[in-house]
């Protein structure tokens, strides 16, 4: 696939992928599976585009994805963020492509560096974030798959809180100005899985 038909510009792919009005929520972990099935159809019905769901210490990213994902139609399911201290590389990789086999065009895996209480209350060392999270993205880059082959390549982006991070992604395409705050809150831009090419290593 083109990466650059994944931008996050309005009236790209991506863009109209993601729909005019995305919601992002915390509140859905604490409602019981056997009643999201109702509460998406209302989401959808009222024209949500997407969903953006967090991983703290609710629900795990993936997995609650794929249960928003199969208890909806429509919606574009997205994590925001997946922390990347919460899973290796290629477990991330798999998890995005299997989701992205099941349900074409339905998700995007927002992932991030998180914040240090978080990372350190799940028993990691939150240091030099910034060289983690380029090392994932070419472990993940470079990660197997055995799985069934895929009709597009999956769509990536990155949060960052200031813009070294968000060139950590050295390809990133693009960035949702919905997302961003003036003081220099969490931007999300889709990331090309061939960063390195694009930053000449």
């Amino acid at each position: 696939m083109d990466r650059e038909g994944q931008t996050a510009t309005a009236g790209t792919p991506l863009a109209k992928q993601l729909g005019r009005v995305g919601l992002w929520t915390s509140k859905l972990d604490l409602q019981p599976a056997d009643q999201l099935r109702g509460i998406l159809t209302e989401l959808e019905g009222l024209g949500w585009g997407s969903l953006w769901s967090w991983e703290v210490f609710g629900r795990e990213a993936l997995t609650n994805a794929g249960l928003l994902l199969s208890t909806s139609q429509r919606l574009v399911v997205g994590t925001g963020i997946a922390n990347i201290w919460a899973r290796d590389p290629v477990a991330m990789a798999a998890a995005q492509r299997t989701l992205a086999e099941a349900y074409p065009g339905r998700f995007v895996l927002g992932l991030g560096v998180s914040h240090a209480p978080i990372v350190d209350a799940r028993g990691h060392r939150y240091e030099r974030p910034l060289e983690r999270m380029r090392t994932y993205l070419d472990a993940m880059d470079a990660a197997p798959w055995q799985g069934p082959p895929l009709k597009q390549e999956p769509v990536r982006v990155l949060a960052a809180l200031g813009p070294r991070m968000l060139g950590a992604g050295r390809g990133t395409l693009g960035r949702r100005p919905d997302l961003q705050r003036r003081a220099g809150g969490d931007r999300l831009g889709a990331v090309d899985s061939r960063h390195r090419a694009a930053a000449g290593r």
